[in-house]
């Protein structure tokens, strides 16, 4: 179960990274209002990516869980 664990830790770890790398494109001056809204827009489509395999992971655990009961 442990190695389970580790992979929902590890998606969420890299959703929280994705997040914190929206919000350096969000805060930087130095890049185009054209360029923000496209990479803004990339990263958002990346961060839910992310969710979803959050919930399936979560789904297929929750899976698991019942077949042991």
């Amino acid at each position: 179960m442990k190695i389970l664990n580790l992979v929902l830790e590890d998606l969420t770890l890299e959703r929280k990274k994705k997040e914190l790398q929206l919000e350096f494109i969000l805060n930087d001056p130095k890049i185009s209002v054209a360029d923000k809204i496209k990479d803004l827009k990339k990263q958002l489509t990346s961060i839910n990516n992310t969710n979803n395999n959050i919930l399936l992971w979560t789904t297929y655990m929750d899976g698991l869980d019942n077949k042991s009961d």
